[in-house]
């Protein structure tokens, strides 16, 4: 399991996490830090990138993720979770909101509803389309009515 909300309850010297602190962990839990993506803070295309569950570490151990009672993760792939969140609905964001962050951040586009719910706080004007009307009741159609037919971007998956 990738989605993993927890409490630190070991820190190394150079995390900026504390002991006690609440921390969300996505589907990676290492990578080198050495290498031209990790200095560029790309870690998620590291060679040398430990998985959240069944990732090998450096000493030969095997990460068990979200169903081990204890998981190990390097500081900068842990975010530190605001003590008014609860664990259950920000867990997803460990993972399907980490999807969307790096598209949203590096070229201001990203794909569903996550995308959606992450780019207005970042201060994106949002829109949303479907191919289904059972999304209607997700989208303010009054809202959405002012930017009909303006995109900066438009990303198809279809």
């Amino acid at each position: 399991m990738s989605n993993v909300i927890g409490t630190v309850v070991r820190a190394g010297s150079n995390t900026k996490h504390a002991v006690g602190d609440r921390v969300g962990v996505g589907a990676q839990a290492g990578s080198c830090l050495e290498c031209d993506y990790c200095k560029q803070g790309l870690e998620q295309h590291c060679r040398k990138m430990q998985g959240t569950y069944q990732g090998l570490w450096e000493d030969g151990s095997v990460a068990q993720g979200g169903y081990a009672d204890f998981t190990r993760v390097k500081g900068q792939l842990a975010v530190k979770i605001p003590e008014n969140l609860e664990n259950e609905p920000t867990a997803p964001l460990m993972c399907a909101g980490v999807t969307v962050y790096s598209p949203l951040k590096r070229l201001q586009a990203g794909p569903g509803k996550g995308a959606l719910q992450m780019a207005k706080p970042m201060g994106a004007e949002t829109y949303a389309l479907s191919h289904s009307l059972s999304k209607v009741d997700d989208a303010d159609l009054r809202n959405m009515e002012a930017g009909k037919a303006c995109f900066r971007y438009m990303i198809s998956n279809t």
